[in-house]
C-alpha cells in the first residue's frame, strides 16, 4: 500500500503450530493482511479478497481467494462448487499454486523479500510449499531469508539439500557464530554510547557467550537494577550493587520478569502460554487484567520484551525473540501453567465457532497441558485426521502420537479393561498405522498394530479382525507373506462362520481380507491359480453386496490376476476390467484407489503396446502419489515410467529417469525396483556401447530379482542387452543361458515369433550347431528390437 519497494513479507514459526499444515504461511499471510486468525471469518476474508483483487486481475482472484481461505481455516464457509470437486490432493496443489501465483506477481512488481523465521518449528507442508516457492527466485526478484536453530531437523536438512540441489539457484548458507569479543565490545559501545568506558564494556559484555540477545538482555538487566548508571561523565557502574547477573538467558529473563510490575508482570507471563505472537483479544480471555491490561502491554512494549504488530482491526504482539517467550514460560510453576492453558482453551474453543477443526491442534496441545485429557484427545486426534484427509502425512503422525500420549495417560487413569479411555488408545493406534503403512514406515506400523491387538485381545472381535486385517497389509507393503496370510487368518477367524452373510461392516471387511489381502499376496507370489480361486470366492458378495469401493478392488485385483494368469500377455478383458476400476474409483471419490487403478491401467497398457496413454495414465498416478506420500506406488510409477521410455527408445529419458527410480524404491523399501532400474540402466549402457557395464549391471539386477521376496518377470530388460554383448563377443554358450532365461514360466511371455526365435537359438545350440544359434540368436535379438523389447 505505501509503494515503498522492497515488499518485505514476513513469517514466523510457532512450536505450538508445528503439527498444524500450512501453519507457517497462516502466519505470514496474515502479517501481510495485517490480521490475525482469532480476528474472526469476516475480517481476515475481507482482508484477503481485498489484498488478492489488489495483486491480481479479477478473473483470477476469486479462484486463488477461495483457495487460500481454504488455507487460512476458512474453507468451510467458501466451499463452492469448484472447490468440491477438488480431492485433497488436488487441493494441496492448487493452493501450493495460488500462493505461488500472488507472490510471483508481487515479485514481478517489485522487490520481494520473503522472510520465514524458525523452520525448526515449521510444518513438513509449509517446508514442501517453500521449496516449491524457491523456484520463483529463479524467474523474479525475490529473495528469501530462512532462519533456523542450529539442531539437526530432518525436515529442515531436506529443505536445505534440495535448494542446494538445484543450480538455477543463488543459495547462500550463513552460519551464525558467536561474536568474537572484539565485535561484543563493539556491539555493546553501539547501545551504550561511544564515550562509555572500556571497563564498563568489559563488564557489560561478561558471560554474554557471543550471543547478541544475551548482551541485550544484560544490559536491560543492569539498568534495572541500578548496577548500571548514568551521570555527566556518562555510564559507571555501581559497585555498591552487585555486578554479578545470571549469565544464561533464561535466567535473565526470568530476573526481569520478576522486576516488572505486577500488571506488566501478569500479563507476560499470560502471553507466554499463547506463543511467539498474539492479539489483545487472546490475552485478554487468559489474564484478569481486563482494563489494565492496554496498558500492561504498553509497558511491556516500552521495555523491550513484546513489539507491537499492528494496531487495526485489533491490537496484535509478539515477543520480542523467542527465547524470550520460551524463558518466560519455563518460569511458570506446574499449576499456574495448568491453569493458564485451560483459559486459552476454553476461550479459544468459545471464539472459534466454526474454526474447530483448524484450530484443533493449538486446542489440543492447550487442553493437554492443561490436563484436560478427553477435550486433549478429541482435539488432537482431530487435528491428526484433518491432516491425513490432506495427505499432511507428518502432521497427522505427530497428532495422532500426541494424542496416544494423551489417550495413554487416560488409559492409565482409568484401569479398567475396555473403558472408553482403552478404547480410545486402541483406535488412535490404528489411524497412527495407516499413515505409517502410506509412507513406508512398515516397522513402525508393525509396532503400532501389535500395541493395539495387545490392548483389544479377544474382548472385541469386530475391532480386533480389522486391527488383523490393516495387519495382512502391512506385512504385504514389507514383502512378509507368510505373515500376512496369518493375519488374514486371524481376521476371519475373528468373524465367525460364514461372514459374508453378516451385517455390511463385516461383508465389507471379509471383502477386504480377500481383495487387498488374499488376492494381493498370491498376486506378488505369481501364484494366480490361488488368486483366481481367491476372486472367485469373493465374486458373488461383491456383485450382491460390494460397495463402489469394493466394486472397484474386484476390477482391479481381477484384471491384475488376469494378467499374472497370461503372463502379461494383455487382451481387451483385461483393459476393460481396469477401466472399470478406474471409473469406480473415481465414483466414489476414492483418489488413492484411483491412483493405484491409473496405474495399474498404465501398466498393462505398456505390455498391450499403447505407449502414449500407458504414459499418460501412469503420469496422472505419479501426480497424485506426489501428493498423498504413498512411497510404493510412487517407486512403481517411476520404475514403470522408466520401462515406457525404454520401450519408446528414448535413452535420454532412461538415464535420466532410472536414478530417481532407484531412489524411490530405496526408500520405499523395495529391491526389486531397484532391480528394474539397474536392468534399465544396462540397456542405456548397451546403447552407449559400454559392454562391460552392461555385464555389470545386469548381473546386479538378476541377483536382486533373485533375491527377492515376490517374483518379477521382466529379466528381459537386461538380458537383450547382454545377449548382445555376449554374441559380439563371441560368447555363444553364454549368450544361449542367458537366453534361456527368457522362456522361464516365471517371465513375461514375450510376442510368439520372438519365442519362437528364441527357441531356435537354443535348440541349435544342443544339437551342437553354434553358428547357426548364433544366427538364430542374432535375428531374435533383430527382431526384439522391431518389437521393443530390446
Amino acid at each position: 500500500g505505501s509503494g515503498r519497494l522492497p515488499l518485505w513479507l514476513e513469517g514466523r514459526a510457532a512450536s505450538y503450530a508445528s503439527s498444524t499444515p500450512y501453519g507457517l504461511y497462516q502466519k505470514l499471510v496474515a502479517a501481510w493482511l495485517g490480521v490475525v486468525l482469532e480476528d474472526g471469518e469476516e475480517v481476515v476474508r475481507t482482508a484477503l479478497e481485498s489484498a488478492v483483487r489488489a495483486v491480481l486481475p479479477n478473473e483470477a482472484a476469486a479462484s486463488r481467494v477461495s483457495l487460500l481461505c481454504r488455507m487460512m481455516g476458512l474453507e468451510r464457509a467458501d466451499a463452492g462448487p469448484a472447490l468440491s470437486r477438488l480431492n485433497p490432493e488436488q487441493l494441496q496443489a492448487a493452493t501450493f499454486d495460488a500462493l505461488r501465483t500472488v507472490l510471483s506477481r508481487l515479485a514481478t512488481h517489485g522487490a520481494t523479500v520473503l522472510v520465514l523465521e524458525d523452520l525448526h518449528w515449521a510444518d513438513p507442508t509449509s517446508l514442501r510449499l517453500t521449496e516449491e516457492l524457491c523456484s520463483i527466485a529463479k524467474e523474479a526478484p525475490l529473495l528469501l531469508v530462512l532462519t533456523r536453530r542450529p539442531e539437526p531437523d530432518p525436515g529442515v536438512s531436506a529443505l536445505e539439500t534440495a535448494l542446494a540441489a538445484d543450480k538455477e539457484l543463488e543459495l547462500l548458507t550463513l552460519e551464525l557464530a558467536p561474536l568474537a569479543q572484539a565485535a561484543e565490545h563493539d556491539l555493546a559501545r553501539s547501545l551504550l554510547g561511544e564515550g562509555t568506558a572500556d571497563d564498563v564494556i568489559a563488564a557489560a559484555s561478561r558471560g554474554v557467550e557471543g550471543n547478541p540477545l544475551f548482551l541485550e538482555e544484560r544490559l536491560s538487566s543492569l539498568l534495572e537494577t541500578g548496577a548500571l548508571a548514568k551521570d555527566g561523565a556518562g555510564w559507571r557502574l555501581d559497585h555498591a550493587l552487585s555486578e554479578e547477573v545470571p549469565e544464561a538467558l533464561e535466567r535473565l529473563v526470568r530476573s526481569r520478569v520478576d522486576r516488572l510490575d505486577l500488571g506488566p508482570h501478569d500479563a507476560i507471563v499470560a502471553a507466554s502460554v499463547l506463543g511467539a505472537e498474539f492479539s489483545l483479544g487472546a490475552l485478554r480471555v487468559v489474564t484478569d487484567l481486563d482494563g489494565d491490561l492496554a496498558g500492561a502491554v504498553s509497558a511491556l512494549c516500552a521495555g523491550g520484551l513484546l513489539t507491537e504488530l499492528r494496531k487495526v482491526p485489533e491490537p496484535a504482539y509478539r515477543f520480542r525473540h523467542g527465547l524470550i517467550q520460551e524463558a518466560t514460560y519455563k518460569g511458570l510453576v506446574s499449576d499456574e501453567r495448568r491453569r493458564l492453558h485451560a483459559r486459552a482453551a476454553w476461550g479459544l474453543e468459545a471464539a472459534s465457532g466454526p474454526r474447530l477443526e483448524e484450530v484443533a491442534g493449538v486446542l489440543g496441545n492447550h487442553f493437554a497441558l492443561a490436563g484436560e485429557i478427553e477435550r486433549a484427545r478429541h482435539y488432537l486426534e482431530l487435528a491428526g485426521d484433518r491432516a491425513a484427509s490432506a495427505f499432511a502425512n507428518d502432521e497427522a503422525i505427530t497428532s495422532y502420537r500426541y494424542a496416544l500420549a494423551v489417550a495413554s495417560r487416560a488409559a492409565e487413569q482409568d484401569p479398567a479393561p475396555w473403558s472408553d479411555a482403552w478404547t480410545k488408545a486402541v483406535t488412535v493406534r490404528a489411524r497412527l498405522a495407516e499413515v505409517l503403512l502410506r509412507t513406508g514406515r512398515h516397522e513402525e506400523a508393525r509396532e503400532a498394530l501389535h500395541e493395539a491387538l495387545g490392548l483389544v485381545g479377544g474382548d472385541d472381535r469386530p475391532l480386533a479382525a480389522r486391527l488383523q486385517a490393516l495387519l495382512g497389509k502391512v506385512e504385504i507393503a514389507d514383502h512378509r507373506y507368510d505373515e500376512a496370510l496369518d493375519a488374514f487368518d486371524a481376521a476371519e477367524e475373528l468373524m465367525g462362520h460364514h461372514p459374508e452373510e453378516q451385517d455390511q461392516a463385516t461383508v465389507d471387511l471379509w471383502l477386504e481380507v480377500q481383495l487387498d489381502g488374499r488376492a494381493y499376496v498370491h498376486y506378488w507370489r505369481n501364484d494366480p491359480e490361488k488368486g483366481a480361486a481367491a476372486l472367485a470366492a469373493a465374486r458373488p458378495v461383491v456383485e450382491a453386496r460390494g460397495t463402489p469401493g469394493r466394486k472397484q478392488r474386484f476390477y482391479f485385483q481381477f484384471g491384475a490376476q488376469r494378467m499374472r494368469e497370461s503372463r502379461y500377455r494383455i487382451d481387451e478383458d483385461i483393459l476393460t476390467n481396469l477401466r472399470a476400476a478406474v471409473a469406480a474409483a473415481r465414483e466414489g471419490g476414492d483418489e488413492e484407489g484411483a491412483a493405484l487403478a491409473l496405474f495399474t491401467l498404465g501398466f498393462a497398457l505398456l505390455w498391450y503396446g499403447d505407449l502414449d496413454e500407458a504414459k499418460r495414465n501412469m503420469e496422472e498416478s505419479l501426480g497424485i502419489v506426489e501428493r498423498t506420500g504413498d512411497l510404493v506406488l510412487r517407486a512403481r510409477c517411476l520404475c514403470y515410467l522408466n520401462v515406457t521410455a525404454l520401450r519408446r527408445h528414448d535413452v535420454d529419458t532412461v538415464r535420466s529417469l532410472a536414478p530417481q527410480a532407484m531412489e524411490a524404491a530405496a526408500a520405499a523399501s523395495y529391491p526389486e525396483y531397484v532391480a528394474m532400474a539397474k536392468a534399465t540402466q544396462a540397456w542405456a549402457a548397451w546403447v552407449g556401447d559400454q559392454p562391460q557395464e552392461v555385464v555389470a549391471l545386469s548381473g546386479e539386477a538378476v541377483e536382486l530379482w533373485r533375491t527377492s521376496a515376490a517374483v518379477y518377470s521382466w529379466h528381459w530388460v537386461c538380458l537383450w542387452p547382454l545377449i548382445s554383448v555376449r554374441l559380439a563377443a563371441d560368447q555363444v554358450g553364454e549368450a544361449i543361458e542367458a537366453a534361456r532365461q527368457l522362456l522361464v514360466p516365471s517371465q513375461q511371455r514375450l510376442p510368439d515369433e520372438l519365442e519362437t526365435a528364441v527357441q531356435a537359438s537354443i535348440d541349435a545350440w544342443e544339437q551342437g550347431d553354434p553358428r547357426s544359434a548364433t544366427e538364430t540368436l542374432t535375428t531374435a535379438l533383430e527382431l526384439a528390437r522391431q518389437l521393443r523389447y530390446a
